[in-house]
């Protein structure tokens, strides 16, 4: 229609274009149609998934905060490896 918009045919080719175009939109409206409960499936299963992954992100992070807690009190719970002697520090026999 563009590259020869004198066209005599314009009329005839214009309602064939909408004809073609009604004929696609009640194809995607029957498509869309069919596809809802394919669409509910997939909200439950996408809700599903949600929780499952926070429980997956509470576990880790609880496992994390555990190995740390773990970590510092043994590091600052344990006595000293070399404590300090009031005489200071002794050689020492090989």
């Amino acid at each position: 229609m563009r590259a020869v918009p004198e066209e005599r045919d314009r009329g005839a080719l214009l309602a064939r274009a909408r004809s073609l175009d009604v004929a696609q939109q009640q194809l995607e409206l029957e498509k869309l149609k069919t596809a809802r409960p394919r669409l509910l499936e997939l909200d439950a299963v996408e809700r599903r998934g949600k929780k499952r992954g926070l429980a997956i992100g509470l576990g880790v992070a609880g496992g994390v905060l555990a190995g740390l807690a773990i970590g510092l009190g043994l590091y600052f719970g344990l006595p000293a490896r070399y404590p300090d002697s009031a005489l200071g520090t002794q050689r020492a026999t090989p």
